[in-house]
């Protein structure tokens, strides 16, 4: 009777340990099952053609993290593939001024082409390289369609030039490009909107467009100096083909492949963590520290470390886990092992308040974690860590 009731009680513990560390895991994996849509939704969205869905996802996802230039770009494709190109040009210059890399070329290329301004687009796409991969191999309509050119001036044409000069001052270079595409279109034998429209085409450093476009420039403004117009602006006019002659021996830098742009680009965009704390568990005291890479605000994967002390003994502890964020609350999964005198490997489960500073640089964090054992005799350990997060790289 007694061996029976050893064995119950066993089976009781074990599953008893299964029981919270499953209720450890799902806890916050439930309360972000109501979370809006990941990146990842909003593309396929836009591969099945549900733009509404698309636009609605990217607006959440670019909010929250409004420095993150690959949201930027696909919110503007988006846009512009659900008819609003205002909304795609801006969110398209917002992301250069943020620091957007090659990818911005390929997806100013794709909204141009969807506004009719083919000739334009066609700089662009020769200066940007391949489509992304989560386009790359998606319906053909996505990466060829177009559209009859789509006006976006509806002011006075002199005010629209005023607009077009303050946008590029303001590094808006794609608006003011558009702007001016659409003032020479009006005004063909006007320079004015060639010669803004040149400067502009430099600073995205699409030289031979803007040479293009300084030459035509200068053409018309001979024209002009002919008619008798505008006189002063044969003053003007050497120093004007001085520069398109500095344009002219400027040579455009290829793009990198797809490949090396996007690991250059994951390099420097890469965000980390590290964690340092104390935890004191049911059977002895320790040190953790966690360092992990962050693939999204609301989760992370870690290597961790710890040294602890129990009974004069030293045990060092290595492991792996991944973690889930909801606000201030964080749960995880994971693999422990402890090696010292004796050896053990556990499923280790964390639950736990974190809570960011004003910066969201560094957080204060209480865990409790529980470590279920997977090798027979060892004891289940578990105990609450109390330590700081410090974040680091481009958020």
């Amino acid at each position: 009777m007694k061996t029976i009731c050893t064995v119950f009680n066993k089976v009781c513990g074990l599953g008893r340990n299964i029981f919270l560390l499953a209720v450890l895991a799902a806890v916050p994996f439930f309360l972000t099952a109501q979370k809006p849509a990941t990146q990842n939704q909003a593309r396929e969205f836009v591969l099945q053609g549900k733009m509404q869905e698309a636009i609605i996802a990217y607006a959440q996802l670019s909010a929250k993290d409004a420095g993150n230039t690959t949201l930027l770009m696909e919110y503007a494709y988006s846009l512009a593939l659900g008819g609003i190109p205002e909304g795609a040009l801006m969110y398209l210059d917002l992301a250069k001024q943020r620091g957007a890399g090659s990818e911005y070329y390929f997806y100013a290329a794709r909204v141009l082409e969807l506004m009719g301004h083919k000739s334009l687009a066609a700089s662009f796409r020769e200066t940007g390289g391949n489509a992304p991969s989560w386009l790359y191999d998606s319906r053909a309509d996505l990466l060829t369609r177009q559209s009859s050119p789509v006006r976006i001036n509806r002011d006075e044409d002199s005010t629209a030039y005023k607009r077009a000069n303050t946008l590029a001052a303001k590094g808006m270079y794609l608006q003011s490009l558009v702007l001016l595409q659409e003032l020479s279109g009006r005004y063909p034998d006007l320079y004015l909107p060639y010669l803004s429209a040149s400067i502009t085409l430099e600073n995205l450093q699409l030289f031979d467009r803007a040479a293009e476009s300084l030459g035509k420039s200068i053409e018309l403004i001979n024209e002009t100096l002919k008619r008798g117009y505008d006189a002063d602006l044969s003053d003007a006019l050497p120093a004007f083909q001085s520069h398109l002659e500095g344009l002219k021996q400027k040579q455009r830098t290829p793009a990198p492949s797809r490949s090396i742009v996007k690991s250059v680009k994951d390099i420097k965009s890469l965000r980390t963590m590290l964690y340092a704390g104390g935890m004191y568990s049911n059977s002895f005291v320790s040190f953790n520290s966690r360092f992990g890479v962050l693939f999204s605000d609301s989760w992370n994967a870690a290597a961790d470390l710890s040294v602890s002390g129990s009974s004069g003994s030293i045990y060092t502890g290595l492991g792996l886990s991944a973690y889930e964020r909801w606000k201030f609350l964080v749960g995880g999964l994971g693999f422990s092992g402890q090696f010292g005198e004796s050896s053990s490997f556990n499923l280790r489960g964390t639950l736990g308040l974190s809570f960011f500073n004003k910066r969201k640089s560094r957080s204060f964090d209480v865990f409790f974690t529980y470590d279920l054992p997977l090798v027979e005799g060892a004891k289940t350990i578990y105990g609450l860590s109390i330590g700081r997060s410090f974040y680091f790289g481009k958020r």
